[in-house]
């Protein structure tokens, strides 16, 4: 007696599909961004420390300003959040485009700002589409900025000239 799978291609398109996403996963995009993620690991670890330390101090029965501080810590950490993690996936993306690290991670920071200042008026939005725009704007922006610093009548200054002009003194 012969078994038949109910979908014969079924393994062949799981065989592909894995081999892409394991490509995927590997191109230097998405290790830029897995790594620049990675980064926010201790932040949030130390938001969650502020925020059980809160929920202890509550349960202990420590005074109302005790409580509210702690957990109020928690709340300005994941408010800076979205910044933290444009600069951090723009930093490394910058590493990838070889380009200038920290005016790329600022600017990363100087996106989610004015998306933050022009969502301001929708609250319950905001705080999802920034965190999704501090994730997208540096996979569009660092690559465009990569692009525009390639070309020659973009560069205000050559490479290296503050680093001769040091050397000198």
């Amino acid at each position: 007696m012969r078994h038949e799978t109910p979908h014969p291609g079924l393994p062949a398109v799981r065989l592909l599909l894995t081999q892409r996403l394991a490509a995927l996963a590997g191109a230097g995009t998405m290790r830029a961004l897995r790594e620049g993620l990675l980064w926010l690991v201790p932040c949030l670890l130390v938001s969650a420390a502020f925020l059980l330390a809160s929920a202890l101090a509550q349960m202990a029965g420590l005074p109302a300003p005790v409580v509210q501080w702690l957990a109020g810590l928690h709340t300005e950490i994941s408010a800076a959040l979205p910044l933290l993690v444009a600069a951090s996936i723009g930093y490394m993306l910058a590493i990838r485009h070889r380009l200038p690290r920290l005016p790329v991670a600022f600017l990363c920071l100087v996106y989610v700002e004015i998306a933050a200042f022009v969502l301001r008026g929708h609250p319950r939005a905001a705080a999802t589409l920034v965190l999704f725009i501090a994730i997208a704007s540096p996979l569009i922006n660092v690559p465009l900025m990569a692009r525009l610093h390639a070309r020659r009548w973009t560069r205000i200054a050559r490479g290296g000239l503050g680093a001769r002009a040091c050397a000198t003194r």
